[in-house]
């Protein structure tokens, strides 16, 4: 059998790692120490970490970084900010964080390390070729780096998106200790007020606006409504007022910016319409800069369509009868 070229070996195996190589996998590759030290020189290597190399033209990524790190400490595993990053969790700021044993003495440029005395075997996984702390396990660290208002967002998450179980969540919280732990009760909380909810936000904006309802008073409100249309499909209402049969629905450009969706969001709105709904649409651009302009808005459609239910009750009624329902209403206002 006929060895292969050490470069050809070298440059498949950076294939597999984001353009990256050990200076012990160039070796194994058949480079000799003088060969590795001749492609630093001639620019053909790259230095990432002390004998961690870049195959010089390799893309330089976020996933690239990350795996470039857990090279350079053996046992280390993506955690924190670096492991939602490269999950996909919203609104988590990129960071350079690895989770290594605790008798780890290195230290790493740019990067944030978390020494544990060990992970369960469930709160580990892969992406790609990166070693990483699983979907759940990385939701139980964020406490200590992210505000409840992030944390949140990730939480909800992977309860909407991931479609992971809260008694799940809640055992892998207690089974990484959370006494002791850096927000820990945080999370508690935050799973304890999702607790028996059918389902569960997705967006930034549906919370902030559920905070705008709660602090207006407006009630009763129930979230994440199910409503069964004409044709028996199900729709779920952001905000749903059953006594006003109102709903306020957050629509965003992230969700309605194809011609198919803008299309959808209308049929299904019209749906609604047609059960003798009321939408109220607000963006969330005006949920974050003018709440107060959005609690009006949604105080004016209460209102308006208290106003009709009693008008129209008020016209089946005697005169008499009628006068005085429309005068109760008006002092209610």
């Amino acid at each position: 059998m006929v060895a292969m070229d050490p470069d050809r070996a070298v440059a498949l195996m950076a294939a597999k790692q984001f353009g990256l190589v050990t200076r012990a996998q160039a070796l194994r590759s058949g480079l000799s120490p003088s060969g590795c030290d001749r492609r630093l020189r001639d620019g053909s290597f790259e230095r990432v970490h002390r004998s961690v190399y870049r195959l010089a033209g390799a893309p330089k990524t976020f996933e690239q970084q990350v795996k470039a790190a857990c090279l350079a400490i053996p046992g280390a595993v993506a955690s924190h900010r670096a492991a939602a990053t490269l999950l996909g969790f919203p609104e988590v700021p990129a960071r350079l964080e690895l989770m290594v044993p605790r008798s780890c003495l290195s230290s790493l440029e740019g990067v944030t390390l978390w020494r544990r005395a060990g992970l369960d075997p469930r709160d580990v996984d892969r992406y790609k070729a990166i070693p990483i702390t699983s979907v759940v396990r990385t939701l139980v660290d964020l406490p200590e780096v992210l505000a409840p208002e992030e944390l949140a967002a990730c939480l909800d998450h992977v309860l909407a998106v991931l479609r992971i179980p809260l008694a799940y969540i809640e055992e892998r919280l207690k089974a990484a200790g959370a006494r002791g732990r850096v927000g820990a009760g945080t999370l508690g909380r935050l799973i304890a007020e999702r607790r028996g909810q059918p389902r569960h936000h997705n967006s930034r904006a549906q919370r902030r606006l559920e905070r705008v309802i709660a602090a207006s008073g407006f009630e009763p409100v129930v979230y994440e409504k199910a409503i069964e249309l004409d044709d028996g499909q199900i729709r779920y209402a952001d905000a749903y007022f059953p006594a006003h049969g109102l709903i306020v629905e957050v629509n965003s450009y992230r969700h309605h910016s194809s011609l198919v969706a803008w299309e959808r969001d209308n049929t299904r709105s019209g749906e609604l319409v047609a059960l003798g709904l009321s939408v109220l649409p607000v963006t969330p651009n005006e949920i974050r800069d003018d709440p107060e302009g959005v609690a009006d808005l949604i105080g004016r459609a209460l209102a308006r369509r208290r106003e009709g239910a009693i008008t129209m009750v008020a016209s089946r009624a005697r005169p008499a009868q009628a006068e005085t329902m429309r005068r109760s209403g008006a002092a209610a206002r």
